[in-house]
């Protein structure tokens, strides 16, 4: 059998670089805002080829903003409902998942 061993982020939402490794039992913890949906999203995006069929990115938590999440406002680090409100002017985002084969 097949386990997700880490999750490699590279300049995905306001992750610069982050390895997380992944154990057999893991949790996702953090204030609002610290990108626990963002890392959700990134194991979606990966899984399912960004295909735009079968993506559905979580929902904002703030229901008022304008905008919604795209993978432009992800790879961007889009922070607030603002057009100009990016982390960075361009991205070359990695989003790796790294499996490990138990046999």
């Amino acid at each position: 059998m097949k386990t997700l061993h880490a999750i490699r982020l590279v300049q995905f939402y306001l992750f610069e670089k982050q390895d997380l490794p992944i154990r057999k039992v893991s949790g996702v913890f953090g204030p609002n805002g610290s990108g626990k949906s963002a890392l959700i999203d990134a194991l979606q995006i990966v899984m399912t080829g960004a295909h735009q069929n079968y993506t559905a990115f979580n929902a904002q938590a703030d229901e008022t903003r304008s905008t919604s999440r795209s993978l432009r406002s992800y790879c961007l680090g889009q922070t607030s409902a603002s057009e100009n409100s990016y982390a960075r002017d361009a991205a070359t985002t990695y989003l790796t998942l790294v499996w490990k084969d138990d046999d």
